[in-house]
């Protein structure tokens, strides 16, 4: 029910808080030319009233299929096709999509259609093709080669763009064709889909590959077909995709990626074989975290293989120096001790936002599974010889941890310690014994957090777990904003204040330039003055020594004015580009207010109206299945 479910979208807490948000105020201050305005207002207005839309109403209100078919063409430049080879090429593209919809018994589709294209200022002519004892109604667009077809199938409406996808779907409404439903291939592929989906989609990534990789090969010289096969080489594992989603008190979206493992790659196989496993990282992650993060298919042997390979790209004796200098430094072999000492489970999680200090500090730890302790605490070790470093050590219900005093108080005295086979990294001494407390007492560990407990599908064998309480992370990064644009004021005020003293500054230079102008201006006259008086002496014949001393002053003076007005132009020069610095800088303070006001912070409360988002992912044989669940309050 097509109409329920976007009503219902509608008049959720999430959308009520984005309709709220003022849009005029908002475009009047993005200030946008008229015509712009008028587009962004037309999409506005169309988005809201889509369900009030008569086309809406009446043709896609109830059930409705998109059908995509493979498009087999390949033009190696169509930049070169004849207008009659266009249009052909574009009849024969949109004639792969294929649109049908369940309708009521009074619904008229000719008027409807009919009125819907005409109201887009298109002249529309109409004729009718028999097929099959069906009724195909051809809806031409004049001087255009748009043309709407559409059967009538009892209660289904088929629309599609030429005749040629509504014949086909005429004949396997008349079981002279073969369904969708009738594939082996699908039948199994739509047994994944989530129970009671409002929406299921399947796509033939195999397909859609293969059209990708000949319209690329085409395109590409031949010398470069050797990396378009290397390319494809991996992707040519992925077979399909289907993706359900179920809109309930839990929205839930379920994808499920299938693959062919035959096809992969040797070095990324064993990525693609991580095996899901119940996540024991819940049983020391406390139960009130905002959020966290486990993974069970971390590896970091392919992404040093990886790091290695793009190393090649530099002369080998400076790479493997670097190596070599690393691995001295931390008196192992990457490869051969470092590597094999870590497990493949990765992961964190944060317990709060800590904004009472001088910056906001996130209450985080991380963790990872790891093989062999000598080895990692060999490499925790040399936390020791780091200056200024002091490492102390302290246990807390028999769990012996370790940690760094900085002078920035408790809130920031990083640490490690193990549980089980798991090394744990946190920001404090608190969130160190919080994560102990977890894992001792059990009841106050993630195992017990509502969202969690609540839903057995969470806890499941996965290969990832994500956790996000959605409502108190919107809340911190409000105040995360608001302390980030705190910060903005006082550096605004700071430019401020620093260009209000290049403005008086620049006053001052200006106002010394001026001057020297004018002297330059009045030791020039004077030149001209005494050149006349020697011309004069010199033309009676008297002595004009004198006045050739005066001169050569004057002329003296002319350099030192001119050396004087070049440093006052280059000085200016300098403060008017420290100003226009200021200008350029940043947003303007009441702008950026507003936008936060009007935009940002109306956003962060429509999210925060949901009360959690849950991630999984596992892995079977032949797939990778992903489900994201999002919880309303």
């Amino acid at each position: 029910d097509i109409n329920k479910n976007i009503n219902a979208l509608a008049q959720s807490p999430f959308w009520m808080k984005i309709g709220a948000i003022q849009w005029d105020l908002v475009l009047d201050e993005m200030k946008l030319a008229p015509h712009e305005r008028a587009i962004v207002e037309k999409v506005q207005q169309e988005l809201s009233n889509v369900t009030q839309n008569p086309l809406f109403q009446n043709l896609f209100s109830k059930e409705a299929v998109v059908a995509v078919y493979p498009y087999e063409q390949v033009y190696e430049d169509i930049t070169k096709l004849s207008n009659q080879e266009m249009i052909k090429a574009v009849e024969s593209f949109f004639s792969k999509f294929l649109i049908v919809t369940r309708l009521s018994p009074e619904v008229q589709v000719l008027e409807i259609l009919t009125r819907s294209i005409e109201k887009y200022g298109a002249n529309v002519t109409l004729e009718k093709e028999e097929y099959n004892n069906e009724t195909i109604n051809l809806l031409k667009v004049k001087n255009t080669p748009v043309v709407f077809a559409y059967a009538r199938l009892k209660d289904l409406l088929v629309i599609g763009f030429g005749s040629d996808g509504v014949k086909a779907s005429i004949d396997v409404f008349l079981k002279q064709g073969s369904p969708l439903a009738g594939s082996s291939d699908y039948a199994k592929k739509s047994g994944r889909f989530v129970k009671s989906a409002d929406m299921e989609s399947y796509w033939n990534v195999d397909s859609l590959l293969k059209f990708l990789e000949d319209q690329i090969k085409i395109r590409s010289k031949f010398s470069q077909h050797e990396r378009v096969e290397d390319y494809f080489q991996m992707m040519r594992a992925f077979q399909s995709v289907v993706i359900s989603m179920d809109m309930d008190k839990i929205n839930t979206i379920k994808t499920e990626i299938m693959l062919d493992k035959s096809q992969l790659p040797a070095d990324v196989l064993p990525m693609y074989n991580c095996r899901s496993v119940e996540n024991a990282s819940t049983a020391f992650v406390p139960k009130d975290v905002i959020g966290y993060q486990w993974n069970k298919c971390f590896d970091l042997g392919y992404y040093w293989n990886q790091m290695q390979r793009d190393l090649q790209q530099m002369p080998a004796e400076a790479t493997q120096q670097q190596i070599a200098s690393i691995e001295g430094f931390l008196g192992m072999s990457i490869e051969k001790d470092l590597i094999p000492a870590i497990g493949d489970e990765i992961g964190g999680f944060m317990k709060d936002l800590d904004m009472s200090g001088p910056f906001p500090l996130p209450k985080i730890a991380l963790f990872i599974k790891v093989k062999n302790k000598d080895t990692i605490q060999k490499l925790l070790d040399l936390l020791k010889t780091v200056p200024l470093v002091a490492l102390q050590n302290e246990e807390y219900s028999n769990v012996a941890y370790h940690y760094v005093a900085l002078p920035l108080g408790e809130a920031l005295q990083p640490g490690y310690f193990y549980l089980d086979d798991y090394l744990i990294i946190a920001m404090n001494r608190q969130l160190i014994k919080d994560s102990i407390d977890a894992y001792k007492n059990g009841e106050n560990s993630f195992k017990d957090n509502k969202a969690f407990a609540s839903y057995p599908i969470f806890k499941e064998k996965n290969m990832s777990f994500y956790f996000i309480r959605t409502d108190q992370i919107m809340a911190k990064f409000k105040g995360l904003i608001e302390w980030g644009n705190r910060f903005n004021l006082s550096q605004s005020a700071k430019q401020d204040a620093f260009r209000a003293g290049a403005e008086r500054r620049l006053d001052d230079v200006n106002g010394q330039y001026e001057a020297k102008e004018q002297e330059s201006t009045t030791i020039d006259e004077n030149i001209t003055k005494v050149e006349d008086e020697i011309w004069l002496l010199e033309s009676k014949n008297e002595d004009a020594a004198s006045k050739r001393n005066q001169l050569a002053e004057l002329q003296k003076d002319k350099g030192l004015v001119a050396d004087d007005l070049e440093k006052l132009s280059a000085q200016k020069q300098e403060l008017q580009e420290v100003i226009s610095g200021y200008d350029s800088r940043g947003q303007d303070p009441q702008k950026r207010q507003f936008l936060l006001d009007q935009v940002v912070f109306p956003i962060l409360d429509a999210i925060e109206t949901n009360e959690w988002f849950v991630s999984t992912g596992k892995t079977t044989n032949d797939s990778f299945e992903f489900l994201f669940s999002i919880k309303g309050k």
